[in-house]
């Protein structure tokens, strides 16, 4: 009797298991059906307020183009979908973005020291968007997709003209390696496409597992490389 009371309780709790796995499954897909309608709704509806980082009027500290974020929102059902985007103009295009839910204005401005690392200020939609497609464009002709979470839709529809924002057109690639990049990869990648010597490598501090070789053949971590303030070129 024990043994059959226990067969079945094992039985309900798979039965269990499996009503939770479906119940699971069906909300992660309406919100995925929920996330993709208000795509749809916020593509059609008009852009909010937009920003951008500082840095994009700074020169260049050392030759080193620093990355930029841009934000940009549209107005859907009386709030703000706002879209954080980090864009690299020189070689790899959009290297992260997150889409935020939708907030009230004031709640949007109240989070933006949280989206930005660095100073930033308010810009026109046609100046995010200018960003955003140069550094798209540049990086696609260097053979670089956008981080899959971008959501292009809301940029669009891609305005006729951009404005020149600065490093719209790179001279040569310049690739500043990051913490979560694969950095062998892009380098082998960018010598296959430009050719060796025909782009900047700079090394960040904090560029995960690479090591230079100097003409001393001594290895040079990419900590001491950023104490050396120097620039390399492949």
């Amino acid at each position: 009797m024990a043994g059959s009371v226990r067969k079945r309780q094992k039985k309900l709790e798979r039965a269990r298991k499996k009503r939770d796995a479906l119940k699971k499954d069906a909300r992660k897909r309406e919100a995925q059906f929920q996330g993709k309608s208000l795509l749809r709704l916020a593509q059609e509806a008009p852009f909010g307020p937009a920003w951008v980082s500082t840095t994009l009027d700074e020169s260049a500290e050392d030759g080193h183009p620093g990355l930029v974020t841009v934000v940009v929102t549209r107005r859907v059902r009386g709030e703000l979908l706002a879209h954080s985007v980090l864009v690299d103009r020189t070689c790899l295009g959009i290297k992260n973005a997150l889409l935020l839910p939708l907030l009230s204005e004031v709640e949007l401005r109240d989070s933006l020291d949280q989206l930005f690392l660095e100073e930033y200020r308010e810009c026109e939609p046609l100046e995010a968007q200018s960003v955003v497609f140069h550094a798209l464009d540049y990086a696609r002709s260097l053979g670089f997709f956008p981080d899959e979470d971008f959501e292009v839709a809301l940029f669009e529809p891609r305005p006729e003209a951009l404005l020149d924002t600065p490093l719209a057109h790179p001279a040569q690639p310049i690739y500043i390696s990051g913490p979560n990049d694969d950095v062998p990869m892009i380098i082998d990648w960018l010598e296959e496409r430009v050719g060796a010597g025909n782009f900047q490598l700079v090394l960040g501090p904090d560029t995960d597992g690479w090591r230079f070789e100097n003409e001393d053949d001594e290895d040079l971590t990419e900590e001491e490389i950023e104490t050396t303030g120097e620039s390399l070129e492949p």
